[in-house]
């Protein structure tokens, strides 16, 4: 699997969160729709075999997106990625 994320699916993606990130909060099932410092993320993570489809895709913001792999793959993992922030 690549990294690259095709123009085509970047467009899908963006056109269905409307810009927006769309973190859902598991507990009172609220949307973030933050518009800032949005990224593309992998639902399930290149390193867990997901790939780059339409439907492995989503827009999230920052905070979130690092949320997410915080989630995936422990602090301890990520730590040294997120001090480089």
């Amino acid at each position: 699997n690549t990294r690259y994320i095709p123009i085509h699916i970047k467009r899908q993606v963006w056109a269905q969160a409307n810009g927006r990130c769309s973190y859902h909060n598991p507990k009172t099932g609220l949307r973030c729709n933050s518009q800032y410092a949005l990224e593309y993320d992998h639902k399930t993570p290149l390193a867990w075999g997901g790939t780059t489809e339409i439907e492995n895709m989503r827009l999230l913001c920052r905070n979130h997106n690092q949320h997410s792999a915080i989630q995936h793959f422990g602090i301890n993992k990520m730590e040294r990625h997120l001090a480089k922030l």
